[in-house]
Protein backbone atom coordinates (compact mmCIF):
# COMPACT_ATOMS: atom_id res chain seq x y z
CA UNK A 1 0.00 0.00 0.00
CA UNK A 2 2.86 2.49 1.01
CA UNK A 3 4.41 1.84 -2.43
CA UNK A 4 1.10 2.19 -4.52
CA UNK A 5 1.11 5.96 -2.48
CA UNK A 6 4.71 6.54 -3.55
CA UNK A 7 4.69 5.45 -7.19
CA UNK A 8 1.25 7.56 -7.23
CA UNK A 9 3.22 10.66 -5.74
CA UNK A 10 5.99 9.87 -8.01
CA UNK A 11 3.09 10.19 -10.95
CA UNK A 12 1.55 13.32 -10.20
CA UNK A 13 5.22 14.89 -9.61
CA UNK A 14 6.25 13.73 -13.26
CA UNK A 15 2.93 15.26 -13.97
CA UNK A 16 3.11 18.55 -12.96
CA UNK A 17 6.85 18.58 -14.43
CA UNK A 18 5.94 18.26 -17.73
CA UNK A 19 3.29 20.57 -17.49
CA UNK A 20 5.69 23.17 -16.73
CA UNK A 21 8.44 21.91 -18.82
CA UNK A 22 5.51 22.27 -21.61
CA UNK A 23 4.40 25.72 -20.17
CA UNK A 24 8.58 26.79 -20.90
CA UNK A 25 9.38 25.40 -24.04
CA UNK A 26 5.96 27.41 -25.44
CA UNK A 27 6.77 30.40 -23.97
CA UNK A 28 10.84 29.76 -24.70
CA UNK A 29 12.69 31.57 -26.92
CA UNK A 30 11.05 34.68 -26.16
CA UNK A 31 9.44 36.12 -29.03
CA UNK A 32 9.13 33.24 -30.34
CA UNK A 33 5.54 33.62 -30.56
CA UNK A 34 5.41 37.03 -31.52
CA UNK A 35 7.60 36.51 -34.89
CA UNK A 36 5.28 33.49 -35.60
CA UNK A 37 2.22 36.04 -35.56
CA UNK A 38 4.36 38.64 -37.83
CA UNK A 39 5.28 36.00 -40.30
CA UNK A 40 1.77 34.48 -40.29
CA UNK A 41 0.35 38.44 -40.75
CA UNK A 42 2.86 39.45 -42.97
CA UNK A 43 1.89 38.01 -45.98
CA UNK A 44 -1.71 39.39 -46.04
CA UNK A 45 -0.32 42.70 -44.92
CA UNK A 46 0.23 44.73 -47.89
CA UNK A 47 -2.94 43.58 -49.23
CA UNK A 48 -5.27 44.86 -46.66
CA UNK A 49 -3.77 48.26 -47.77
CA UNK A 50 -4.07 47.44 -51.79
CA UNK A 51 -7.33 44.94 -51.94
CA UNK A 52 -9.85 48.26 -52.01
CA UNK A 53 -7.71 49.96 -54.73
CA UNK A 54 -8.77 47.54 -57.31
CA UNK A 55 -10.78 50.35 -59.11
CA UNK A 56 -12.04 53.69 -59.29
CA UNK A 57 -15.13 52.80 -57.70
CA UNK A 58 -13.62 51.30 -54.69
CA UNK A 59 -11.15 54.36 -53.86
CA UNK A 60 -13.99 56.54 -53.94
CA UNK A 61 -16.06 54.19 -51.28
CA UNK A 62 -12.50 54.15 -49.49
CA UNK A 63 -12.09 58.04 -49.82
CA UNK A 64 -16.00 58.23 -48.69
CA UNK A 65 -15.39 56.27 -45.76
CA UNK A 66 -12.59 58.20 -44.76
CA UNK A 67 -14.11 61.40 -44.79
CA UNK A 68 -17.24 60.07 -42.75
CA UNK A 69 -15.43 58.41 -40.34
CA UNK A 70 -13.08 61.90 -39.54
CA UNK A 71 -15.97 63.52 -39.22
CA UNK A 72 -17.99 61.37 -37.38
CA UNK A 73 -15.09 60.64 -34.86
CA UNK A 74 -14.58 64.93 -34.73
CA UNK A 75 -16.99 65.93 -32.37
CA UNK A 76 -16.44 63.51 -29.79
CA UNK A 77 -13.29 64.17 -29.54
CA UNK A 78 -14.19 67.73 -29.73
CA UNK A 79 -16.41 67.24 -27.07
CA UNK A 80 -13.99 65.04 -24.65
CA UNK A 81 -11.57 67.25 -25.48
CA UNK A 82 -13.25 70.19 -23.70
CA UNK A 83 -14.14 67.79 -20.53
CA UNK A 84 -10.79 66.86 -20.35
CA UNK A 85 -9.16 70.63 -20.76
CA UNK A 86 -11.43 71.04 -18.13
CA UNK A 87 -10.48 68.47 -15.64
CA UNK A 88 -6.40 68.97 -16.13
CA UNK A 89 -6.89 73.11 -16.38
CA UNK A 90 -5.89 72.93 -19.79
CA UNK A 91 -2.69 70.89 -19.64
CA UNK A 92 -4.35 68.67 -22.70
CA UNK A 93 -6.81 70.94 -24.93
CA UNK A 94 -8.89 70.16 -27.55
CA UNK A 95 -6.04 70.51 -30.22
CA UNK A 96 -4.00 68.24 -28.17
CA UNK A 97 -7.01 65.70 -28.62
CA UNK A 98 -7.71 65.95 -31.98
CA UNK A 99 -3.99 65.92 -32.89
CA UNK A 100 -2.89 62.81 -30.47
CA UNK A 101 -6.38 61.10 -31.95
CA UNK A 102 -4.99 61.61 -35.57
CA UNK A 103 -1.44 60.50 -35.22
CA UNK A 104 -2.59 57.85 -32.66
CA UNK A 105 -5.02 56.15 -35.21
CA UNK A 106 -2.91 56.31 -38.20
CA UNK A 107 -0.12 54.50 -36.07
CA UNK A 108 -2.52 51.96 -34.77
CA UNK A 109 -3.73 51.62 -38.42
CA UNK A 110 -0.36 50.53 -39.89
CA UNK A 111 0.37 48.54 -36.75
CA UNK A 112 -3.08 46.38 -36.59
CA UNK A 113 -3.12 46.44 -40.59
CA UNK A 114 -6.82 47.15 -40.88
CA UNK A 115 -6.35 50.69 -42.82
CA UNK A 116 -9.96 51.61 -41.45
CA UNK A 117 -9.58 51.41 -37.57
CA UNK A 118 -11.84 52.99 -35.36
CA UNK A 119 -9.56 54.44 -32.11
CA UNK A 120 -11.97 56.96 -30.42
CA UNK A 121 -11.89 58.93 -26.83
CA UNK A 122 -14.06 57.69 -24.66
CA UNK A 123 -16.13 58.60 -21.54
CA UNK A 124 -13.84 55.30 -19.57
CA UNK A 125 -10.71 57.41 -20.86
CA UNK A 126 -11.80 60.86 -19.72
CA UNK A 127 -12.03 59.44 -16.24
CA UNK A 128 -9.26 57.50 -16.53
CA UNK A 129 -7.55 60.42 -17.27
CA UNK A 130 -8.90 62.85 -14.55
CA UNK A 131 -7.17 59.97 -11.99
CA UNK A 132 -4.29 60.06 -13.32
CA UNK A 133 -4.45 63.65 -13.19
CA UNK A 134 -6.03 64.09 -9.32
CA UNK A 135 -3.00 61.12 -8.42
CA UNK A 136 -0.16 62.88 -10.33
CA UNK A 137 -0.63 66.59 -8.81
CA UNK A 138 -2.48 66.52 -5.96
CA UNK A 139 -1.06 63.17 -4.53
CA UNK A 140 2.54 63.26 -5.36
CA UNK A 141 2.97 66.77 -6.63
CA UNK A 142 4.42 65.82 -9.94
CA UNK A 143 3.53 67.45 -13.76
CA UNK A 144 0.97 66.17 -14.88
CA UNK A 145 2.08 65.96 -18.77
CA UNK A 146 5.21 63.89 -16.86
CA UNK A 147 3.50 61.55 -14.98
CA UNK A 148 0.82 61.20 -17.54
CA UNK A 149 3.62 59.96 -20.12
CA UNK A 150 5.04 57.61 -17.67
CA UNK A 151 1.82 56.17 -17.23
CA UNK A 152 1.38 55.73 -21.04
CA UNK A 153 5.40 54.34 -20.81
CA UNK A 154 4.96 51.53 -18.22
CA UNK A 155 1.72 50.43 -19.78
CA UNK A 156 3.56 50.43 -22.73
CA UNK A 157 6.55 47.97 -21.12
CA UNK A 158 3.45 45.51 -19.95
CA UNK A 159 2.22 45.40 -23.15
CA UNK A 160 5.59 44.66 -24.80
CA UNK A 161 6.59 42.09 -22.30
CA UNK A 162 2.64 40.40 -23.03
CA UNK A 163 3.36 40.17 -26.63
CA UNK A 164 7.33 39.12 -26.17
CA UNK A 165 6.23 36.05 -23.81
CA UNK A 166 2.92 35.05 -25.62
CA UNK A 167 1.76 35.60 -22.37
CA UNK A 168 -2.27 36.48 -24.44
CA UNK A 169 -2.47 32.92 -26.10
Amino acid sequence: LREKEMMNQDHHGEKAKKGITKLITELMPPGRLLLRDIKKRGKCYCSDFTDGLDDIKSVKKYLTSIVFLYFTLLLPVMAFGVLNSYNTYKAIETRKGILAQAFGGIIYALFAGQPLSVVQTTIPIVLFIKIVYSFGVTLFNVDFLTFYTLVGLWNGVFLLFYSFTGVSQ
